[in-house]
């Protein structure tokens, strides 16, 4: 029932005209060369369809490359307007959607025997949503 439930929300949100997702994932390495990359991958679509955001991130840790890479940003250029706001999955629906969203993208890419049936679901629902198409697998 589970699964249903995460493929059914998935199928919604795909459903979505205006919804643009973006997900990374990284095998060792450091966070902030993670999302440093997602945020210019971010800014580039941004510039491309004259569009701002505003970054809503899963956790309430203050890892220190999350508001130096929004400082980096050339203040007159930006699109992503703030610094990340920090919300935890458990008080926010936001959140909740954006794991679900994240783990169709890692189970896309890990492949797991036990989440078989989870494999299309990134194929099916979230890359039409995502830029730049796919997931990235950043490398250290």
């Amino acid at each position: 029932l589970r699964r249903q439930i995460g493929e059914h929300a998935l199928a919604l949100i795909s459903g979505l005209p205006d919804i643009t997702v973006v997900t990374a994932a990284r095998r060792g390495g450091k966070r902030g060369l993670t999302y440093g990359a997602r945020v210019d991958d971010i800014e580039a679509h941004l510039d491309r369809v004259d569009g701002h955001a505003i970054m809503i991130v899963d956790g309430d840790e203050q890892h220190p490359a999350y508001h130096r890479t929004h400082r980096e940003l050339k203040i007159r250029a930006r699109r992503v307007v703030e610094d990340p706001w920090m919300h935890g999955s458990q008080v926010s629906q936001l959140i909740q959607i954006a794991d679900l969203v994240a783990d169709s993208s890692h189970q896309h890419l890990s492949r797991p025997a036990r989440h078989q049936a989870m494999w299309p679901w990134y194929e099916n629902y979230v890359a039409p949503r995502h830029i730049p198409g796919h997931p990235s697998l950043i490398r250290p």
